[in-house]
C-alpha cells in the first residue's frame, strides 16, 4: 500500500459522502437528511456505522440531531482545495497591503499539504492543499 492510498473506515467514507452532498447543495441549511435506517440501507452498512458518521458531523457542528424529529443540516462544511485558492489569496494580500481597514492584520499566508493530523482535524484527504492564514 502506498502512502497516498490510506484506507478509510466505512463510517469515515459515509462522513465524507454526506459532507460532500452538503457542500454540493444536495442538502442545504435546515434540510433534514435521510434517516439512519435509510442511509444504512443506501450504503449497505449497519445503522451503528451510520450513527458514527452522523455523530462526527454533529460534533463538528455540521449536523444536529433532534430526538424524535430527525437530523438536520446546521451549516455547510468548509471546502478545501478550491480552484479559487490563488485568487482568494491574491485578494487578501491586495486588501491587506492597501491598508483598507478590514478589521484584521495579515501576518502570514502559506500553502501547505494536509498531513495525517490536519487530515483528521479538517476531514479532508491527506495531501490536500490547505492555506494557513495568520
Amino acid at each position: 500500500m502506498t502512502r497516498n492510498s490510506t484506507p478509510r473506515t466505512v463510517y469515515t467514507q459515509i462522513f465524507h459522502k454526506i459532507s460532500e452532498d452538503i457542500a454540493n447543495g444536495v442538502y442545504q441549511k435546515g434540510d433534514m437528511i435521510p434517516t439512519q435506517n435509510e442511509l444504512a440501507e443506501a450504503f449497505g452498512v449497519s445503522r451503528v456505522t451510520v450513527r458514527e458518521a452522523i455523530k462526527e458531523l454533529c460534533r463538528r457542528g455540521i449536523l444536529e440531531t433532534i430526538k424524535g424529529r430527525g437530523t438536520f443540516v446546521v451549516k455547510s462544511p468548509q471546502v478545501f482545495g478550491s480552484t479559487e485558492r490563488s485568487h482568494g489569496l491574491s485578494s487578501l494580500k491586495k486588501y491587506a497591503g492597501a491598508g483598507m481597514g478590514i478589521g484584521s492584520r495579515l501576518i502570514n499566508i502559506e500553502e501547505l499539504s494536509a498531513d495525517e493530523k490536519l487530515s483528521n482535524i479538517f476531514g479532508v484527504p491527506r495531501y490536500t492543499p490547505l492555506i494557513h492564514i495568520v
